[in-house]
């Protein structure tokens, strides 16, 4: 019964592949199998393609600005498509050639042909042409012949695919087609009003309507949409009635701008149409009417205000080398040197780095909420002079900027920044935020350094004096022997010894360390560098309600700083491996 079955598949199978075979060639058997390619010759020498199918004919040239449509339309054609469609051509390679007579041509749909290409090639006057047929039963290939020669090739069904393009399908669907890049100047008229937005090296300046710096991401979103590949549909050639579209009047009229050589690019807007999920557009006067992406649009700002740039205060953190803060803690001077913050008046102090950045954070962050005057206003006339806080900040090879604030009136403050003058509404919090003295910016931290550093430590004062050390970047217990505490129980202790600020000088010498709590320390704690370098110590003495005292090796003053950083530090073992 095996054998049988076997002899009766294998029958099955050689019966459908003479059906397939036949199939493919119609009733005959090929003279031979070919592999050649259908055309022997680079894409770079192609200078126009025609495909005529019918009574409609597809003209593209290749010019210095890249492939044109010349018919049935003249427009600009997509470069990638065009490209596409020529590869698929050339790389074609002819599967079978038949020997075929004239009268029977038409079974192969090649008489006349469906399609016929016509490619003209560089320092040649006659094009080379190709007739396209019918596909092959299969739809795997199509028949084509090379006029005058009599033979039927057997070639993929792509060449048909690509005899069948339309102008549509090679049209460029490129908005405007400008180097973003080399965009100089943005206008945008809505009615009567217009707005101008002119490149300054990385930055862009608002001119007209209104005034002032430009948000740069909000240009660049704009300039991405517009130069880009935003066409959905191409509604009209020549339109009858204008008004249908919202483009007479356009709603809009934008121009891009390159050089003063140039002339610019211009999209007129229309009407949104929602069940076509779009908004109608042309590229100028006497042009096609165009359906874009909603997202282009969007991209197009309601108001000329949108494009107003929300931030405070343009500048590098980097490049900052000096601050003066004035606010109702008083005025505080700083300067960086070397890398290293410094406080320099009302005296010399060291500053806190990390306040320090917290306070060019805020500014580097700080965005106006309404914009209330454009650049050149009368700030006294919004109750800044005199300000009630100010901020001056001086980058490196550059003039100071100034940030004014009024006192903040429901949960909003009026702020303006000089040598601009524009006026704007702030967050109330930043007013807060920006309100700090000498105090708040100088160096308290009890113990200088960061968790990195600290190779080995030394905790007495608990039921057991405890020393660790890090090796491998894994802490082990030296003392007692043995044992691994966690490390994530080490890191938090490390962290809030790090962070721990002083909040008041209780004595600048320690005459009577027991009254303070310091000659039988309650706590101490000695920090080591991975070297061995001495990193500092610090003793715990008498608590003071919620704060305790506390002084530093090798300094006589004695501090006071809150007395939570006693619970952060283990008294035994267990509190560090559990």
């Amino acid at each position: 019964m095996r054998v049988r079955t076997t002899l009766l598949l294998a029958v099955f199978l050689l019966a459908l592949a003479g059906f397939y075979y036949y199939a493919e060639v119609k009733g005959g058997w090929p003279t031979k199998k070919e592999g050649a390619r259908l055309f022997d010759l680079p894409a770079e020498a192609v200078q126009a393609l025609r495909i005529t199918g019918g009574e409609t004919v597809l003209d593209a040239v290749r010019g210095e600005g890249g492939w044109r449509l010349t018919a049935p339309v003249q427009d600009r054609a997509d470069p990638a498509r065009v490209d596409r469609l020529l590869q698929d051509l050339l790389r074609a390679a002819v599967e079978r050639t038949y020997e075929v007579p004239e009268q029977d041509a038409k079974e192969y749909g090649l008489a006349p042909p469906a399609y016929t290409l016509a490619l003209t090639l560089k320092e040649k006057a006659e094009p080379v042409l190709l007739e396209v047929g019918d596909l092959a039963p299969s739809g795997l290939h199509t028949y084509a012949r090379r006029p005058g020669e009599g033979k039927v090739l057997l070639v993929p069904s792509s060449v048909r695919t690509q005899a069948e393009t339309r102008a549509a399908d090679l049209r460029d669907r490129t908005i405007l087609a400008v180097e973003r890049d080399k965009v100089q100047k943005i206008t945008i008229a809505r009615g009567t009003a217009t707005a101008t937005l002119e490149r300054e090296g990385k930055a862009w300046r608002l001119t007209g309507a209104v005034r002032g710096r430009a948000d740069p991401n909000r240009v660049e979103d704009l300039l991405r949409e517009l130069t880009g590949r935003g066409i959905k549909e191409f509604v009209a050639e020549a339109p009858a009635d204008l008004r249908a579209y919202g483009l007479a009047p356009p709603a809009s009229r934008i121009a891009l701008t390159t050089d003063e050589k140039a002339p610019p690019q211009t999209l007129l807007l229309g009407r949104a149409d929602k069940s076509r999920g779009g908004v109608y557009a042309r590229r100028g006067e006497g042009s096609p009417v165009l359906l874009l992406e909603e997202r282009v649009a969007k991209a197009v700002p309601e108001r000329f205000l949108d494009l107003r740039d929300k931030t405070l205060l343009v500048f590098s953190r980097d490049q900052v080398e000096a601050l003066t803060l004035a606010s109702p803690k008083g005025e505080v001077e700083l300067e960086r040197t070397g890398g290293k913050w410094e406080i320099v008046k009302p005296e010399r102090l060291p500053a806190d780095p990390k306040e320090v950045d917290r306070l060019l954070s805020d500014l580097t962050f700080a965005r106006a909420q309404e914009f209330l005057a454009d650049p050149g206003a009368d700030v006294k006339r919004f109750g800044l002079i005199p300000p009630a806080l100010t901020v001056t900040l001086k980058e490196q090879g550059k003039e100071p900027v100034r940030l004014l604030l009024a006192r903040p009136e429901k949960a909003r403050a009026t702020a303006a920044v000089e040598p601009e003058r524009s006026v704007v509404k702030v967050e109330a919090r930043l007013f807060t935020d920006l309100s700090k003295g000498a105090f708040d910016l100088r160096d308290r931290r009890l113990l200088p350094f960061e968790t990195s550093e600290v190779g080995s430590l030394k905790l007495t004062g608990g039921d057991a004096t405890l020393i660790l050390e890090q090796r491998e970047r894994r802490w082990r217990f030296r003392s007692p022997d043995g044992g691994e505490p966690k490390t994530l129980r080490v890191l938090e202790m490390l962290d809030a010894l790090r962070d721990l600020k002083w909040t008041a000088v209780a004595a600048e010498r320690a005459d009577d360390p027991a009254a303070y709590g310091l000659a039988a320390p309650a706590r101490e704690i000695t920090l080591w560098k991975g070297s061995g370098d001495f990193l500092g110590a610090v003793r715990f003495g008498r608590r003071e309600g919620d704060r305790v005292f506390a002084q530093r090796e090798r300094d006589p003053r004695v501090y006071l700083v809150p007395a939570a950083v006693l619970e952060r530090l283990p008294t035994s073992t267990s509190s560090l491996t559990q």
